[in-house]
């Protein structure tokens, strides 16, 4: 009993200290606890990738290469590289083909739809001409 009642006066402690606190300072806390948590590993990644070697890298991101892979010109050059994609045909050949009745009765419905509307918005200035 005593415990709960501790931690639930840490909580409301907590939720009206983040209460009181701009919002910039809420920006500023969240993206320094991000630094502390991924900073190590990005500076162990930076020291890795000084050396060239891309083994260890590639292991920790689940690639199963157990030497060393070292970048090169060449081999920097085909990483860094933007692949060219072959032109693509965009009508497919083998799509289900729509019945020319189905074009011509949207096409009909969409006329007597513009039709209707300029109708009733006009209908009154139509008289006029006649």
């Amino acid at each position: 009993g005593l415990a709960l009642g501790y931690i639930g006066s840490f909580l409301t402690q907590l939720a009206a200290g983040i209460a009181r606190t701009p919002w910039w300072q809420l920006l500023v806390a969240i993206a320094v606890i991000m630094l502390i948590i991924s900073g190590p590993s990005c500076f162990i990644a930076w020291s890795k990738l000084r050396k060239r070697n891309l083994g260890p890298v590639l292991n920790a991101n689940g690639w199963a290469v157990n030497s060393k892979v070292f970048v090169n010109i060449l081999f920097g050059g085909k990483l860094t590289s933007v692949a060219r994609y072959p032109k693509l045909n965009i009508s497919d050949p083998y799509a289900r083909k729509t019945p020319a009745w189905k074009k011509w009765l949207g096409w009909i419905v969409f006329v007597a739809i513009v039709l209707a509307v300029v109708w009733f918005i006009f209908c009154d200035r139509i008289y006029v001409f006649f």
